[in-house]
């Protein structure tokens, strides 16, 4: 099958990414034919196709759905496991129980219950994951991946949140098994490959967003891969506004000592507002941190005499060397508030002139 060559290359690839983490990407080993014969007579049924081909030439679980789900092995299927999967699946569209409020208040009324929520009602006695065997749990969650044995949706993937508020039970997407462990390997070298994907989502602002779609292990990760590719965006110097705001918001979403550089990549962005306050909350120094020794690094204080300059306030002036060649800050903290300076308003930088020595103006002119 080629799903499975594609499956084999996707696992080798992930493994030379990520050789700290060689448990991820580990499958059991394969089952032999005849072991799985065995499993097979005592279900009383053959196994789907793509499923039977995965245990048989990759292995027996284990890596195969990403590093959040670790596929179960078929060796280990309890005996009320298999009486489960020996049952008819039920279901041939998505479903969800009862909402008892809405069953309720219809009693009340004297009409007769219905399941709003529902296109069917399930047999008496039976349950939605009937014809089924557990795959995996997210980490994090209370979905439970189930790989649907018998009837019309065999071989698909069906998941199970019915542990979750408003949960159901719903085909994966996609559904076929061998189809959506490609899907979930696909992605998780595109992440640990970090790179273009990562450093498009941040430029057009979006890392918030990505990293809340993650949780676990995975986002853990990708913390790490934004983390990295914002510092080198960041590194490259000149980048558009635009580009600096999504840099500062990566750093935001990531929080804690990270907010510090987004502090700077809000000036960058010549969001002076968002640049001022987090810098000012960072030091609990009141409304202007300027009226303590900043160290608050990278964010410098001629960083912020420009932002302050740029929201048409006054305070204390910056206690500053008589010549920029003998600032203490470093060689980058100058350039940087050039760059930073030439998105003043003319109004803006005749207030930031008034605040520098006579040596310090001549910058705002280069």
């Amino acid at each position: 099958m080629r799903e499975i060559d594609s499956i084999k290359k996707s696992l080798a690839d992930l493994r030379e990414l990520a050789p700290e983490e060689p448990e991820c990407w580990k499958t059991r080993p394969p089952l032999t034919e005849v072991a799985v014969r065995a499993i097979e007579k005592k279900l009383g049924f053959a196994l789907p196709p793509g499923h039977r081909a995965f245990v048989r030439e990759i292995g027996d679980g284990g890596a195969g759905f990403g590093a959040e789900i670790t596929i179960r092995s078929l060796a280990k299927l309890t005996a009320s496991d298999i009486a489960r999967a020996r049952k008819e699946f039920p279901l041939r569209e998505k479903w969800f129980p009862p909402d008892p409020d809405s069953t309720r208040a219809r009693r009340e009324q004297g009409l007769r219950a219905k399941n709003k929520r529902n296109a069917v009602e399930l047999p008496k006695g039976a349950s939605p994951i009937d014809g089924t065997i557990p795959l995996g749990v997210p980490t994090g969650t209370h979905e439970y991946y189930q790989l649907v044995l018998r009837g019309p949706h065999a071989g698909e993937v069906w998941i199970d949140a019915t542990g979750e508020d408003s949960g159901g039970v719903t085909p994966a997407k996609p559904a076929a098994f061998l189809a959506l462990v490609q899907s979930f390997l696909r992605n998780e070298r595109k992440e640990l490959r970090g790179g273009g994907d990562v450093r498009a989502t941040i430029l057009a602002g979006g890392a918030k967003k990505l990293l809340a779609s993650k949780t676990g292990s995975a986002r853990t990760n990708l913390e790490t891969q934004i983390s990295d590719v914002a510092h080198e965006l960041f590194a490259e110097r000149g980048l558009a506004p635009t580009a600096y705001a999504g840099v500062a918001e990566a750093f935001m979403a990531l929080g804690g000592p990270k907010e510090r550089p987004a502090a700077l990549a809000f000036l960058m962005a010549g969001d002076f507002a968002r640049a001022f306050e987090l810098a000012a909350s960072g030091y609990a120094a009141g409304p202007d941190p300027l009226t303590r020794d900043l160290r608050f690094r990278p964010v410098h204080g001629i960083h912020l005499l420009v932002a302050r300059a740029a929201l048409g306030r006054s305070g204390p002036k910056l206690d500053l060397p008589t010549s920029p060649a003998k600032y203490s800050a470093g060689a980058s903290a100058i350039p940087q508030f050039q760059e930073i300076a030439a998105r003043l308003s003319p109004d803006a930088k005749m207030h930031l002139a008034t605040e520098l020595p006579p040596s310090w103006r001549t910058l705002l002119t280069r």
